[in-house]
């Protein structure tokens, strides 16, 4: 290996290789979501259907057959707490929910993806379509008083 590198320093790059970082091929980010997610992705819900809310949008990520009513916040906290476990340490993973309250009221509900992006749906309303927002952004909508807590929530594995 070391022969190989200290015959190719300085000579051109071979040809077809020049720029390859440039021209690399890219995914786009739906290919890698889960279902739920990626039939939804950049759309609005249909007027007449279910009112989706930010908590039942988290909650069905990883959902074959999501369950489109808005929850409770004492069922949201149910479910948190049946079929999720907090998030250990700092870091986060794909799936994991963050639950941004004031006090003990439910503010907001997003699933983390990666790099700081983040799966959500703000409000209940057909107006509201399913986004990727930055965890930055998030925060900043919904924490304008600075005193939102963010709790984080990772899918429990079945055993």
């Amino acid at each position: 290996m070391v022969g190989t590198r200290r015959a190719l320093e300085g000579r051109p790059a071979p040809a077809g290789l020049d720029g390859l970082a440039a021209r690399r091929p890219r995914i786009d980010v739906v290919h890698l979501l889960p279902s739920f997610a990626r039939a939804r992705l950049f759309t609005f819900p249909d007027p007449a259907g279910p009112a989706w809310d930010c908590s039942s949008t988290a909650l069905d990520f990883f959902e074959p057959d999501p369950d489109a009513r808005v929850l409770s916040p004492a069922e949201v906290a149910r479910a948190l707490t049946t079929r999720y476990d907090p998030v250990p340490g700092d870091r986060l993973e794909l799936g994991d929910i963050l639950v941004y309250r004031r006090g003990d009221t439910l503010v907001h509900a997003a699933v983390y993806l990666a790099d700081d992006l983040l799966f959500t749906k703000n409000g209940s309303t057909s107006l509201a379509p399913w986004l990727l927002m930055r965890a930055d952004d998030v925060r900043d909508q919904y924490a304008t008083d600075g005193n939102v807590v963010v709790d984080r929530w990772r899918p429990r594995i079945p055993r």
